[in-house]
């Protein structure tokens, strides 16, 4: 536990405030009346706050920024500028503490801290990066920057600020004390004025965090489970739980520790101090909401796991794996096996078992609910085509529909609709959209025929938008049920295609929709793939659908161009005529000049 002297002999902040320390004899009360004992330590967390920033160039008038960066230090300088005309650029010399780099933002994260540790290193009081759209880049600049104001014992100073926290200092980030960003008017007006003034006052607000840890021995001394959350009324429901088991004989045969935190911030911070996790086996965070992936300088294992009465019963699931309880009504004996964990390997193998006896759980209620879902669709699907199509053919034409699984019955398929399509063109149209909706939204292959028949049946100058638009809204659907069914399921069996298709997109955020684009041009991974994990990849719906309009437009051409010549197709002339060839010089056309230059932009 750090005093607040101590913090204050950490810091070197300017106007730092220490404000009281909230009581914490509720939570306390609340773990002594289910006989645990506790124990309360206080954290300190810094914010930042700015007051009356300026950029001003020589001729006094103020300049926009579109970045607002930790206020590391207070600030009252004119300053000469040091143009890079590229990220990459080497800094030739030593800065007198009286000069600001000039540099162009990268889409890279990593260079962009790279130029800041730099501009650092060779004493430069800041850094101004410029782009042409900075409102949409503006979290884009150095994500570990963000994350560098909590307090750190042992790691270095930024630039006579506060310390770094573990995650920047494994970065070896250092940080000017000036950064900020700008477009290109303004870098235009800075090449004019040749030096710029800045001005802001900074207040840094100590924040104490409590944390109290209950404490229930087990039998022996032979390690520690951590439960951890910073929810009252989970806390009360963890509690309650553990008591009626203790009531009917639970007895721990290892230690339990029941970590509060007031908040995030304390977690990251109690995670920190290296003390709490040394006699820790596991820990798991019985209340997030979201992932919480805290400092874990020890590699303890931990777990994430959701605070309702189901997710409960898998914690103790998850806790029976280092806890032996005697036999309680209602538990089978299979319940109550112990597992003895004797070595980090062996910790890393049960933490998985944890992980997925818990996804299984999960994974059960997707199925049953995309499974009813299948069911409906198919079967709705399947009347409506009877009753709009099939019910009103002659028998000899009721004997061509079938399931376009090849050319050949495509083919089939399409001439005996062709004559169905004079007479009722409307109801044919609807079961076409029906069937391609269907097909696209479930990921089950046949949409190229179905293309085909768009082509066929409806011609080009219809055809092709229908069938783009079906495509667009089947993806936006599959897209749907991925986000409310699928997360566990794509994160359990396709985990290494995930994680290589998050890293790719990371890389393109500032530009997602044309990156999006881009690999369904290229499809480097296969596109119903990408309909199924975009909404695990933190890919919005507003982005997603125009990737798939536009990024799929050759696709549905060709085949819709593909399906409207087969239809007509008399002799080997009306393969290649003169309006076909003109269209696929123009399609030909317009991949050689925009294709190549796609591919360049995002060869890394």
């Amino acid at each position: 536990m750090h005093s607040p002297a101590h913090v204050e002999s950490l810091l070197r902040v300017e106007k730092h405030v220490v404000r009281d320390v909230s009581s914490n004899e509720d939570v306390e009360n609340l773990f002594h009346s289910y006989g645990w004992t506790t124990t309360t330590s206080t954290y300190f967390t810094l914010k930042s706050e700015r007051n009356d920033e300026e950029l001003k160039l020589a001729s006094n008038m103020k300049v926009p920024t579109y970045y607002n960066a930790p206020c590391l230090t207070s600030m009252d300088m004119t300053a000469s500028l040091a143009f890079l005309n590229d990220v990459f650029d080497a800094f030739t010399e030593k800065s007198n503490a009286s000069s600001i780099i000039v540099a162009p933002l990268s889409n890279t994260d990593k260079i962009n801290c790279d130029v800041m540790t730099k501009a650092y290193l060779y004493n430069y009081a800041g850094v101004i990066f410029h782009t042409e759209n900075p409102s949409s880049q503006s979290s884009r600049i150095c994500t570990d920057l963000d994350k560098s104001l909590d307090i750190t014992p042992g790691y270095s100073f930024v630039k006579g600020a506060p310390r770094l926290s573990i995650n920047a200092a494994r970065q070896r980030l250092s940080i000017p004390s000036y950064v900020s960003l700008i477009n290109q008017v303004v870098l235009n007006d800075l090449r004019n004025s040749g030096v710029v003034h800045i001005s802001r006052a900074c207040q840094n607000t100590i924040n104490p965090v409590n944390v109290v840890v209950g404490h229930l021995d087990g039998k022996d001394d032979k390690g520690t489970v951590l439960l951890g959350g910073h929810e009252n009324a989970a806390l009360i429901q963890v509690l309650q739980d553990l008591h009626t088991l203790q009531n009917k004989g639970w007895v721990p045969e290892k230690s339990i520790k029941i970590a509060f935190w007031q908040s995030t911030n304390a977690i990251m911070e109690w995670y920190e101090d290296s003390k709490n996790l040394q006699t820790i086996d596991a820990a798991i965070h019985f209340n997030s909401a979201r992932q919480i992936n805290p400092p874990n300088q020890f590699a303890v294992p931990l777990y994430n796991a959701k605070t309702s009465k189901e997710t409960f019963q898998l914690i103790m699931r998850i806790l029976d794996i280092h806890l032996r309880i005697s036999p309680v009504e209602g538990m089978s004996s299979s319940d109550l096996r112990h597992r003895h964990v004797a070595s980090n390997e062996s910790n890393e193998k049960e933490i998985i078992a944890i992980e997925y006896s818990v996804d299984d759980e999960m994974i059960r209620r997707d199925v049953r609910a995309l499974v009813g879902i299948f069911i409906v669709s198919v079967t709705f699907v399947v009347f409506a085509i009877y009753y709009l199509v099939v019910d009103d053919l002659a028998p000899e034409e009721q004997a061509a529909i079938k399931f376009p699984t090849s050319l050949t019955v495509a083919q089939e398929l399409g001439h005996a609709l062709m004559s169905y399509a004079h007479h009722s063109p409307g109801r044919l149209l609807v079961a076409h959209g029906l069937m391609y909706l269907f097909l696209q939204t479930w990921a089950i292959p046949g949409t190229v025929f179905i293309n085909l028949l768009g082509g066929a049946l409806f011609g080009l100058t219809l055809g092709f938008p229908l069938c783009l638009c079906y495509n667009t809204l089947g993806s936006c659907f599959m897209y749907g049920l991925s986000r409310q069914f699928g997360g566990a399921l794509v994160k359990r069996h396709f985990p290494a295609k995930l994680e290589q298709l998050h890293q790719m997109i990371d890389g393109h955020r500032n530009e997602l929709t044309l990156y999006m684009i881009f690999l369904r041009i290229f499809p480097f991974t296969p596109n119903w793939f990408i309909n199924m994990s975009s909404p695990h990849l933190s890919i919005p719906l507003r982005q997603f659908a125009p990737s798939v309009c536009i990024g799929l437009i050759p696709y549905n051409f060709l085949s819709c161009k593909a399906g409207l010549i087969l239809s007509h197709l008399q002799s080997k002339s009306d393969i290649i005529d003169t309006e076909t060839t003109i269209q696929l010089i123009v399609v030909a056309v317009a991949g050689f000049i925009i294709l190549p230059r796609l591919k360049k932009h995002f060869a890394s």
